[in-house]
């Protein structure tokens, strides 16, 4: 039995001087209600969470976890932090770096993780321009402080901010806004930065304009677009864009139907035509404008494109005051429209529609949502606008 006990002693590991600090660090701290700590493992107290959840400031209502990696040479060493999810602050870049000095020159080994887990719910509370390594949202910060606590709230309710074009489709996907892997992947061959005057918003998920009393729509809307007339975007179909815009939703349909497909573009304001053909010129698909699988030109849209007729499927990108008769007609039977109405009863509203053609003509519409589109109208008047 003795030599048992003495095996037994023998098998069990050393307790390190740095695990015997943490352990101390540890037992000393007296945590807010706002933070806490988690041990995935209970037995290892050199790799723990630390989750932030700020009551007041900016990053109120807001979750934040952190991974503490703590070295053998603890103390002398700091623990390694991360943040575990992507966040828009001027001190914590996309990869969950974190910018504080105590982490870096400012260690000493009289300090512990107290000290560490105050400095990062300080930086919740009062963010750090003078030394960031997220720049644009120091440079937002320092800007206009007002526009920066604008751009956090968006940021905690799933919105993309300073993102790339993959993170902000993806993000959609999260959120279901994107539900089929077609869209997904041709949205993500779009680079919505070379279709929009700000390059800074370019990811984010709102309208922008882009002059004219034109607008580009908000990503989500053009994935709602994408996903309700995908069963007619297949590869070889025929699609019509009224009021083409920026060229954006030309180059999303285009990845849905190409091979044999064609796309057809028409706005009425011929210097959006030429910017829009640049955008895709800049997105790759200089190609396809020269070879017709892409055409883009000017005209009124409410009119359609009789000399390309029929359709597969119809997309239209500003609110019309009703069903424009040319459109139906040049839809293929069978054949999907999606457009936005303003509804003719006095109030105002506008919903999108989609309108489909069965194979033997008939013509059935269904309500889909409201929406804020600009008018689908004549050139003078939206250049009035």
């Amino acid at each position: 039995m003795k030599k048992e006990e003495e095996s037994a002693k023998k098998k069990k590991p050393k307790t390190s001087p740095a695990q015997l600090r943490v352990q101390k660090d540890l037992t000393e701290l007296e945590l807010p209600k706002t933070m806490r700590t988690d041990f995935p493992d209970p037995a290892d107290v050199l790799n723990f969470t630390l989750t932030i959840e700020p009551d007041e400031g900016m990053y109120k209502t807001g979750s934040f976890k952190f991974t503490f990696a703590i070295n053998n040479n603890y103390p002398h060493d700091p623990p390694k932090v991360k943040c575990t999810q992507k966040i828009y602050h001027p001190n914590v870049d996309l990869e969950g770096n974190v910018c504080l000095n105590i982490l870096r020159e400012d260690w000493k080994p009289v300090l512990n993780l107290n000290s560490v887990m105050v400095g990062l719910q300080y930086l919740f509370l009062e963010p750090n321009a003078d030394d960031p390594l997220n720049k644009e949202a120091a440079e937002d910060l320092r800007k206009d402080r007002s526009v920066f606590a604008s751009n956090v709230r968006r940021s905690l309710a799933g919105g993309a901010i300073r993102a790339t074009n993959v993170e902000l489709i993806s993000n959609m996907r999260n959120h279901s806004l994107i539900t089929s892997s077609r869209v997904f992947e041709a949205m993500t061959k779009v680079d919505r930065a070379n279709y929009v005057p700000s390059k800074r918003s370019a990811y984010e998920d709102s309208p922008q304009s882009i002059g004219f009393g034109a607008t580009i729509s908000a990503p989500h809307i053009h994935a709602l677009a994408a996903e309700n007339l995908l069963p007619f975007l297949q590869p070889g179909a025929k699609v019509l864009d009224v009021g083409s815009g920026s060229g954006y939703t030309l180059a999303i349909f285009h990845h849905l139907v190409k091979g044999n497909g064609k796309v057809v573009g028409i706005d009425h304001i011929q210097a959006l035509v030429d910017q829009a053909n640049t955008n895709l010129g800049k997105d790759g698909l200089h190609g396809e404008l020269k070879n017709g699988q892409i055409v883009n030109a000017c005209g009124d849209g409410r009119s359609g494109v009789e000399a390309e007729a029929p359709f597969d499927a119809i997309h239209v990108g500003a609110a019309a005051p009703g069903f424009p008769e040319a459109l139906v007609d040049q839809l293929k039977a069978p054949g999907r429209m999606f457009i936005p109405v303003e509804e003719q009863d006095g109030s105002g509203n506008q919903n999108i529609y989609q309108v489909d053609k069965g194979e033997d003509g008939e013509v059935k519409r269904k309500k889909i949502c409201g929406v804020v589109y600009v008018p689908l109208t004549d050139a003078d008047k939206q250049w009035r606008s």
